[in-house]
């Protein structure tokens, strides 16, 4: 597994070729799901502050710093994160719907 600084996902990119497979972030991490073998610590380095404000996932992680647990922490963060992002996307909509007054 190669280790990437990403800011900027999105639910179908990036993606990685792996053994001729095109997968999304998703669907790596649901294949690291099944990999209880240790993390590189290049990767740590690049995972804990991905993870960010999520201290919750951070300290999960450091219970068991394995491939396994840290696809599963990853999938939650961006369950989470494209969860905001919808929340945010509707509150935005909401705000930008004109109010037409009625007619008297």
């Amino acid at each position: 597994m190669r280790s990437l600084r990403l800011y900027d996902w999105k639910s179908d990119q990036p993606r990685f070729q792996v053994n001729g497979d095109s997968l999304t972030i998703r669907e790596l991490c649901e294949r690291a799901k099944k990999l209880d073998e240790p993390l590189p610590e290049v990767i740590k380095y690049d995972l804990y502050p991905i993870l960010g404000g999520a201290t919750d996932l951070q300290a999960k992680l450091r219970l068991s710093e394995t491939y396994s647990v840290a696809a599963t922490c990853l999938l939650e963060f961006l369950t989470g994160r494209e969860r905001n992002y919808q929340d945010q996307e509707s509150l935005r909509k909401t705000r930008a719907v004109p109010v037409i007054p009625k007619a008297k």
